[in-house]
């Protein structure tokens, strides 16, 4: 049985031909306010270390929700 190519063979270009990237007004918006959003939270989270003291105070209160069921157990 004879090898059988499943892909054919191409040339690959030599150079790679870049386009140039058209956004339009809802797609640069888009980007500019994602942007924003990671440079903001970047900042609380290494700056001001708001974060773990919010996570912390959730995963208590998953724990309280989750571990103990009624109130009056001790």
């Amino acid at each position: 049985m004879d090898a059988v190519r499943v892909f054919p063979v191409r040339a690959l270009p030599w150079t790679i031909r870049l386009r140039p990237i058209r956004l339009n007004a809802g797609a640069l918006i888009f980007w500019l306010a994602a942007g924003a959003y990671l440079l903001v939270a970047g900042f609380t989270v290494l700056a001001l270390n708001i974060v773990p003291g919010d996570s912390l105070s959730r995963v208590g209160i998953a724990e309280r929700v989750l571990f103990r069921v009624c109130r009056s157990c001790p």
